[in-house]
């Protein structure tokens, strides 16, 4: 179910990630993915009692210059450059059946950070189903650098790192924000809200070794993904 305004949509055809907890944001980055470099994945389902053809529409918020993708199952075609597509063919899937769907980015070694909304449509009704945003990060340090489309943002520090008593402090320049910390392999631990100057988050409870922590303004768009280490 998705609720847009006052508009509420019951999806027959909904999107589930693989490997990742529910949820309408996803994170991809460079210790979680296999090749391709960054690689999302998801079955679509079909809860309708007859086959329905679906297509698959993109919406690109942030992106890396120099940063290419492409999308699988659906004819495995080479996305066109632009902000907004719309797969050119439909897919079909079987009543009750799901279908593995892939979204590739090929970063060609530029550190940087993608965010893009994928919606899936039910073709002949022209019908939106169900959609996930997912943000795809390559980078140590702030969003917003060399080669991005945004770069308003005020830096963000956060030190001491590594962290030898498992204290951090978070340096955060704006009035509201939000931080959430993972271990190495992509499991959530901590996360907590961020107010304008230091802010100190606790890693003393935890094991030693290295974490990533990410930083979001108050909208919830990550500024910043880096590795933390607790020795």
């Amino acid at each position: 179910m998705l609720i847009f305004g006052t508009l509420e949509i019951h999806a027959q055809i909904e999107m589930h990630f693989v490997g990742v907890d529910p949820g309408p944001v996803y994170y991809i980055d460079s210790t979680s993915t296999e090749t391709p470099q960054l690689r999302a994945e998801w079955y679509l389902v079909n809860y309708y009692g007859t086959s329905q053809d679906v297509k698959i529409n993109r919406i690109r918020y942030e992106h890396t210059v120099g940063w290419t993708e492409g999308l699988s199952t659906f004819t495995s075609f080479a996305v066109a450059d632009i902000d907004d597509w719309t797969t050119p063919a439909s897919t079909t899937i079987a009543a009750g059946d799901s279908i593995l769907m892939t979204a590739d980015i090929f970063t060609d070694s530029l550190l940087g950070c993608g965010i893009y909304t994928y919606t899936v449509y039910n073709d002949s009704a022209n019908v939106m189903e169900d959609s996930a945003e997912v943000h795809y990060i390559d980078v140590i340090g702030p969003c917003g650098g060399a080669g991005l489309g945004q770069s308003d943002k005020k830096p963000i520090s956060l030190y001491p790192n590594p962290s030898s008593k498992g204290l951090l402090t978070v340096v955060y320049p704006e009035m509201l924000g939000y931080y959430e910390l993972y271990t190495i392999d992509g499991q959530k631990i901590k996360a907590g809200k961020l107010f304008n100057g230091n802010n100190e988050v606790d890693l003393s409870g935890e094991s030693k070794g290295s974490y990533i922590i990410r930083v979001f303004d108050e909208h919830r768009s990550i500024l910043m993904s880096t590795q933390v280490v607790r020795e």
